[in-house]
């Protein structure tokens, strides 16, 4: 299976999804609750 993993740049968070929509969703939560850039890795 395909993983998809939001990983933050700016602390230690990262979450390994199976499809890259819910990938997409974490990153713009981190985003959005902490101010940090996250980027999706493949």
């Amino acid at each position: 299976m395909t993983e998809y993993v939001a990983v933050c740049q700016d602390c230690e968070w990262e979450r390994p999804m199976p499809k890259r929509e819910m990938a997409e969703h974490a990153k713009r939560v981190h985003e959005d609750e902490q101010g940090h850039l996250v980027f999706l890795e493949h």
